[in-house]
């Protein structure tokens, strides 16, 4: 670029670097360059929010379960459920921050009969007043706080946010002590 300001000509000197069109693009790659790395943060905090939610609810739904298959109708099928909810295998969450990460029951309740409509919440159930009459188990995890790697307290929102899970089953013997079945073909030559 010429020297027009050695010249004392500032009009002219402003006009030449107007004119000048090298490095115009460094503005606009310098924005869209933030742009990029803040949606692939962002995308990246997603996804690990829902692998967090995942496997939170994978580890409410096997601590259902394994509650579930002890409701035997017994008197003693609610404490035996509740041990084995306590005792099921490490369920380690990956992203949790918390020193124990391990999927941790907060609430355990067991229902005679389930809300009439999926649509409805469990309240509409009916609580089973004791082990013999529970058929199904109510399990709710502790929720679990992530720290987010995208710094949106910087823009207004929260460096962290938590996700729980809940988890109902049931269990009902429908063939009991019931012989094995052999089927043949009718058609079978001997």
């Amino acid at each position: 670029m010429p020297n027009y300001a050695r010249k004392g000509n500032i009009a002219a000197y402003a006009r030449a670097f107007g004119d000048d069109t090298r490095g115009m693009i460094l503005p606009y790659v310098t924005v869209m360059l933030v742009v990029i790395v803040g949606v692939s943060v962002l995308a990246l905090d997603g996804a690990r929010y829902m692998s967090l939610q995942t496997q939170l609810q994978n580890g409410a739904d096997a601590l259902a379960l394994a509650g579930a298959a002890e409701l035997d109708r017994l008197p003693d099928s609610e404490a035996r459920a509740i041990s084995a909810i306590s005792r099921l295998i490490t369920n380690a969450t990956l992203f949790g921050t918390a020193g124990n990460k391990n999927v941790r029951v907060s609430n355990i309740e067991f229902y005679s009969q389930l809300p009439g409509n999926d649509a409805n919440s469990m309240s509409d159930g009916i609580i089973a007043s004791d082990p013999v009459n529970a058929r199904f188990v109510s399990v709710t995890v502790q929720p679990v706080t992530l720290e987010t790697i995208l710094p949106a307290a910087f823009f207004g929102g929260a460096n962290r946010v938590t996700t729980g899970a809940f988890a109902v089953a049931g269990f009902d013997q429908v063939v009991c002590k019931f012989p094995p079945i052999f089927v043949c073909n009718p058609f079978e030559t001997r």
